[in-house]
């Protein structure tokens, strides 16, 4: 089995989510995902910048979702 990293960003000011995105490659174990999901996340709300953040609230949601797909 592998797994997808589907990462979400949100405004809790603005009550809206961007589309979520596939993250490419999948990886072969859910541990690999999660912590590539808090990376990738963190990653984000830098290129976001702090007062972007701070002003609309956003937050970063992710998944790891077993797949057949390899």
């Amino acid at each position: 089995m592998n797994f997808l990293l589907v990462i979400q960003v949100c405004s809790l000011v603005a009550m809206e989510c961007i589309p979520p995105r596939e993250q490419i490659p999948l990886f072969y174990n859910h541990y690999d995902c999660v912590s590539a999901g808090y990376l990738r996340s963190i990653k984000i709300l830098d290129e976001i910048g702090g007062d972007i953040v701070n002003q609309t609230k956003t937050h970063i949601q992710f998944t790891c979702t077993e797949t057949d797909n390899s």
